[in-house]
């Protein structure tokens, strides 16, 4: 039994590694993208700065879920958000892998997208919290009926 459960565990930890691996690696990347827009489109540079700065953060956050076991969630989280952010990305009419120069109204819309997929992440969790929690949706009413 003590084999299986080794096994169990390496098998955990090897996922943990990857996905540690694949977070520092879209650093390294993200620090090259921060690199190429300053030298192209120095307006753009805060920006960017702060949106790579709050993937920098968020990078720190699913690692440490990851390593407490989650990293199957985390993968599949990243999966979707990926996905998510790529369609959202594309209904904007954005076409970034033929861009050779980002312009102010790119980074502005890139920037406004960022927002939209957050809020958007947030808001999907109210939601299914609130319809599948019965004292969230009468706080929910509570509140608003404060205001």
């Amino acid at each position: 039994m003590a084999n299986e459960f080794q096994v169990i565990v390496d098998d955990v930890k090897k996922v943990i590694a990857e996905i540690a691996a694949g977070l520092k690696w879209f650093v390294a990347e993200l620090a090259k993208v921060v690199a190429w827009v300053d030298a192209n489109v120095p307006a753009a540079q805060q920006a960017i700065a702060t949106i790579i700065q709050s993937g920098d953060e968020a990078m720190t956050t699913l690692e440490a879920h990851a390593a407490s076991g989650l990293g199957d969630l985390v993968a599949n989280a990243l999966d979707h958000a990926q996905t998510s952010l790529l369609n959202n990305l594309n209904a904007s009419g954005l076409d970034l892998t033929t861009k050779k120069v980002l312009t102010a109204d790119t980074v502005n819309t890139i920037t406004a997208i960022h927002s939209i997929t957050q809020a958007a992440n947030t808001a999907a969790l109210a939601k299914v919290l609130a319809s599948t929690n019965a004292a969230a949706t009468q706080v929910s009413g509570q509140s608003q009926a404060a205001n």
